[in-house]
């Protein structure tokens, strides 16, 4: 084989790759520039078996967690709150509003403000944005979070808005008690709700943010 033939060879062998990796990446991705989050967030129904209940115990608390879905998430950060001192807290010690699709670019928030309190998250849009209710509703959530180490807890406590981040973990339900009391907290599994309930609960197993990893 000439040269010529040689490097023809090459370059179709690797659009072949390059055509086949681009298309099965997961949605939101990592590249070398860092994150992109111009995807949905991706949800994968477990394996059966895979929906183990685990405890957890936390100041006085006895939790017992079960994994729903695993959950991957490509976004921006539109606002974080931080909780210290209702019942959640102890698993739970921040909030992130995350933005995807188009609502991961800055330009957004020209018609749109964001807020949270009370373990919720708001938004108000201007009268001349192109962007109403049901794309924002459609494009954005309030995810409690659960780090399952102390590395990403003390990580994803210092995010901030605007901030790209990849999250990966488990959307999970939490049942628990302590004393005579009763606590339950459960995760939505769809992007199209809203109201109460309707929030994602993440036990994060991996964080991505500005080229580092955390675990």
């Amino acid at each position: 084989m000439n040269l010529r033939k040689a490097l023809v060879t090459a370059a179709i062998i690797f659009g072949f790759f390059f055509l086949y990796r681009f298309a099965t990446r997961p949605k939101g991705y990592e590249t070398t520039e860092g994150v992109v989050a111009t995807e949905e967030p991706l949800q994968t129904e477990l394996a059966e078996g895979d929906e183990k209940p685990f405890p957890d115990d936390a100041s006085g608390y006895k939790w017992t967690i079960t994994p729903k879905a695993e959950y991957h998430i490509a976004a921006r950060v539109l606002s974080t709150e931080r909780y210290r001192t209702e019942w959640q807290s102890t698993l739970s010690p921040i909030d992130l509003a995350l933005g995807w699709g188009e609502l991961s670019s800055k330009k957004v928030d020209r018609w749109i403000d964001w807020s949270q309190s009370g373990r919720w998250y708001f938004y108000q849009w201007s009268g001349d944005s192109p962007y109403k209710a049901d794309f924002i509703k459609d494009h954005s959530a309030n995810v409690h979070i659960i780090p399952s180490t102390e590395n990403l807890k003390s990580a994803v406590l210092r995010l901030h808005s605007n901030e790209i981040v990849l999250l990966e973990g488990l959307l999970v339900n939490v049942d628990g008690s302590r004393g005579g009391e009763n606590y339950w907290w459960h995760t939505s599994l769809s992007r199209k709700d809203n109201g109460d309930g309707s929030c994602e609960l993440l036990y994060l197993k991996r964080l991505v943010v500005d080229g580092k990893e955390y675990r």
